[in-house]
């Protein structure tokens, strides 16, 4: 009995030590850049859009680390990568299977996660602290006007000049970013809802953004899950050119073109040439854009079905489904 509770004793030692040790972190990439909050990653020195993790979509992963790591988030997705996916749940091994996307083609690879992997995610980090980079020029623009106009905070006063209105859209072109999406505004901008529908893009997605008293809630209705952030999520908010003088928005690369009318809204057009970015502005909401910024082939145009002024959101667009687990 003794030697057995000695044994006993040394085995927990064991296990109370092996717990406090560090666990490894590796990654299957050499460096991350992101487009909003899409990931792009390096592998064999070429950047690709990462779609999957085995079989879990590169979002979740990207909406959990959200959630857990706060304003670090890109940091600990790109660098501690063997961490995060152990963190949700799903110990990682030697090799994963990534699905990834260039030019509008998807690609399947099975690559190992290494420790060298990660030393070089680091460097390049170390090396573009802005991004955690912006992986097209559209981002290093928006980025650029978010400086010109830093002292615009679009989280208070009224964002928009109508209290409140409901936009249908239909987004069309490449098939990831195709589907429906419909905006419930309240309250000059305060309050957002965002219906997102896309069941013909390569990752389906359908799910319920609210922004409403400084807190973001995030329905999957795939997964039937959701959860709770104070982080505005950009879906919500309106573009930044929206908010940027007239002076802002030529230095950010856009050019005034004739003002067009759309479902009978008067909107001032903007086009970046350089980005290849159009946008249809009415009261300073994007009534429509075009968005070509990563290729012809991946591009996308999104415009309205139906607008609604001076509506009130019912409360159903507010209530989190029966049955609904929280992250």
């Amino acid at each position: 009995m003794k030697r057995f509770l000695s044994s006993l004793f040394m085995f927990s030692v064991f296990l109370n030590v092996s717990a406090q040790e560090p666990l490894p972190r590796y990654t299957p990439f050499t460096a991350v850049k992101w487009l909003q909050d899409n990931p792009y990653v390096m592998v064999d020195n070429e950047w690709y859009l990462l779609v999957m993790v085995n079989n879990t979509e590169a979002k979740s992963i990207v909406d959990f680390c959200k959630k857990k790591y706060g304003d670090r988030w890109q940091k600990r997705f790109s660098e501690d990568f063997s961490i995060v996916i152990e963190a949700m749940g799903n110990p990682p091994k030697s090799e994963v299977k990534l699905k990834l996307m260039k030019d509008g083609k998807t690609v399947d690879r099975t690559l190992t996660m290494t420790a060298d992997n990660r030393k070089q995610v680091v460097e390049f980090n170390r090396d573009h602290p802005s991004a955690e980079e912006a992986a097209s020029q559209q981002e290093i623009v928006d980025q650029t006007q978010k400086d010109i106009a830093s002292t615009v905070n679009i989280k208070s006063g009224k964002i928009y000049p109508f209290k409140s209105a409901k936009f249908d859209f239909r987004i069309s072109g490449y098939k990831l970013y195709s589907g429906t999406e419909t905006i419930y505004i309240d309250s000059y901008g305060s309050t957002v809802v965002v219906i997102s529908d896309k069941p013909n893009g390569l990752v389906a997605q359908k799910s319920t953004v609210i922004w409403k008293a400084d807190q973001c809630t995030t329905i999957n209705h795939i997964s039937k899950s959701y959860f709770i952030s104070p982080v505005r999520q950009k879906s919500t908010e309106p573009p930044v050119i929206s908010y940027s003088t007239p002076e802002q928005r030529k230095q950010g690369g856009y050019m005034k073109k004739p003002n067009e009318t759309l479902l009978g809204k008067q909107c001032e057009v903007y086009e970046n040439s350089q980005s290849k970015v159009t946008y249809w502005l009415w009261k300073g909401f994007a009534l429509k854009e075009e968005n070509y910024s990563l290729g012809p082939q991946m591009g996308f145009t999104k415009e309205p079905v139906t607008v609604e002024e001076n509506i009130a959101l019912p409360e159903s667009l507010f209530q989190i489904p029966d049955g609904y687990k929280k992250q």
